[in-house]
């Protein structure tokens, strides 16, 4: 068993975080992951990749949604490097599929920015990210959406506990203690 993200809270309230220069503001009771983003096809992630927040979207049924500008300015990536895929539409708006991976960056247990040096873990995207255009009129998400189609697809685990505001993300079988079926504690 791998844990990713182990007691990873998220908060009731806000902040404020610095990314590439710019501040992004945090909103209350969103999982917030700190994720990278390479090329499909590189085995491992490089030491000084960009990571930035994304939200652990259990709402989006795709995978992994980035705006062409945080692709650009947060992952250091244009476009028109990562192999096109073919189009999606994803909220009435169409969207370029781009063939990526990402990683998620594991926390240190318990805290949400603390993150274990070097210790990430590759989500295969194999339908891809999409790729919201740079459009005024239609914005796409303030923060990347990592959607639960990719936890799906990379067969991985993710435990919600809303009594503590914390969230495990796990590859592998968890052991029958972790989450009995009855409770006896209240």
């Amino acid at each position: 068993m791998t844990i990713i993200l182990h007691d990873l809270p998220y908060l009731d309230r806000p902040e404020t975080v610095t990314i590439q220069g710019e501040q992004v503001r945090l909103r209350p009771f969103q999982i917030i992951v700190w994720v990278s983003v390479h090329m499909k096809g590189v085995a491992d992630l490089e030491p000084n990749a960009p990571r930035f927040p994304a939200i652990l979207d259990t709402g989006n049924n795709f995978t992994f949604t980035i705006t062409e500008r945080q692709l650009v300015r947060w992952a250091g990536i244009r476009p028109g490097l990562l192999r096109l895929l073919g189009p999606v539409v994803l909220n009435d708006i169409e969207m370029e599929r781009r063939a990526a991976n990402v990683w998620i960056h594991s926390n240190r247990r318990g805290q949400r920015h603390a993150l274990k040096p070097s210790a990430s873990y590759r989500l295969e995207l194999d339908r891809g990210l999409a790729i919201y255009p740079d459009d005024a009129r239609r914005p796409g998400p303030r923060l990347p959406l990592l959607g639960v189609r990719a936890l799906d697809d990379n067969s991985l685990d993710l435990r919600i506990n809303a009594r503590r505001r914390s969230v495990t993300l796990k590859a592998g079988r968890w052991p029958p203690s972790w989450f009995p079926l009855f409770r006896t504690d209240s």
